[in-house]
């Protein structure tokens, strides 16, 4: 839970930015709304999607919409029913104290990814933030190589 005796802490921020229009009843991105301010578990069968559906709030958005929310917010997918295919991109912000350390989240790439300029291959870089390298635009180049130590310096390469 995110709130308790008293306190909400609020450890990451997820940004949903729908390609693709969601109507009511489409089914995608659901929530159920203050539940990031429960100082209690939630009950199983709430979970499992069997009890107090009317709690649950399946989001409708228009392609360019952004829903943001507390990641202590409960949330999930329902079926998607739309003709349309289901497009959204999805964003997590988190302070540095709470990173995802690299090595464990890690996943190999496809082949194809060897194909892509350096800056696509940033993009496509699993979460972490030591040694993750600088991204700036300087005009000339996308990627500079610089990367970011665990005390926080910056090693040049």
């Amino acid at each position: 839970n995110s709130y308790a005796k008293g306190q909400m802490r609020c450890g990451m921020i997820v940004c949903q930015f729908q390609l693709a229009d969601v109507n009511e009843g489409d089914g995608g991105l659901c929530v159920i709304p203050g539940s990031h301010k429960a100082n209690f578990p939630m009950p199983e069968e709430i979970a499992r999607y069997e009890k107090d559906r009317e709690l649950v709030y399946n989001v409708p958005c228009k392609a360019g919409d952004m829903v943001i929310f507390n990641e202590a917010t409960i949330h999930g997918t329902l079926p998607w029913r739309a003709k349309q295919q289901r497009r959204s991109l999805l964003y997590r912000f988190s302070p540095n104290y709470l990173h995802f350390a690299g090595g464990v989240y890690e996943t190999s790439m496809p082949d194809w990814v060897d194909e892509l300029t350096p800056a696509q291959q940033a993009v496509l870089e699993p979460p972490y933030i030591y040694d993750r390298p600088i991204i700036e635009d300087d005009s000339v180049s996308i990627i500079r190589p610089k990367r970011v130590r665990p005390d926080g310096t910056i090693r040049e390469e």
